[in-house]
């Protein structure tokens, strides 16, 4: 009779996601998850070519949590890009491991997960705003380097201030960028 497997592809993931969480990626290698799973590297290696496949999937792994973070309304925000620009701070302030590890230590590979989500977000602005895509695009970048600039000092603890002072910020940089592009 074969052997049930035990540990699955997603326990391995799981546990990947929570020392990331929890310590960070530095602590992330095959003795930690084997450790995390109470079992040895074998079954790692079983589901994973190789670690630099189980973290490309990691990647992926985590990025859809993100996703799913800066969907939900966490801020009470009515319009959707103020709300995924609040969200992404927020996410940044309450999971900063998992924010390095995503927008900081790996380099950004756009995916179709991606490519969706910002042309939700893009069509959004360029419906409210009554602007192009291409201006609608540039609002994006401008506003999402801004906010990026701000979550990047949040996990480096440069910044420590109020979730609310940030979202003043955010707000006063959107408002600013709607009178600029009203005026093009």
């Amino acid at each position: 009779m074969a052997q049930t497997k035990i540990i699955t592809k997603e326990n391995i993931l799981k546990a990947g996601f929570l020392i990331i969480k929890e310590e960070g990626d530095n602590k992330l290698n095959a003795r930690n998850l084997a450790k995390k799973l109470s079992c040895s590297t074998q079954p790692i290696y079983d589901s994973f070519k190789n670690m630099n496949v189980f973290h490309e999937e990691l990647v992926n792994y985590v990025r859809k949590f993100y996703y799913g973070f800066v969907s939900e309304n966490h801020n009470n925000e009515k319009s959707i890009y103020m709300k995924y620009i609040k969200n992404y701070i927020f996410f940044a302030k309450e999971f900063p491991n998992l924010f390095k590890f995503i927008f900081m230590e790996n380099p950004y590979k756009e995916t179709v997960e991606e490519q969706k989500f910002a042309s939700i977000i893009i069509k959004k602005i360029s419906e409210a705003g009554g602007y192009s895509e291409d201006t609608a695009f540039k609002f994006f970048m401008q506003s999402f380097v801004f906010a990026h600039g701000i979550a990047v000092q949040i996990v480096s603890n440069y910044l420590d201030w109020q979730i609310d002072k940030i979202y003043l910020l955010l707000e006063e940089n959107f408002e600013s960028l709607k009178l600029y592009y009203r005026g093009k």
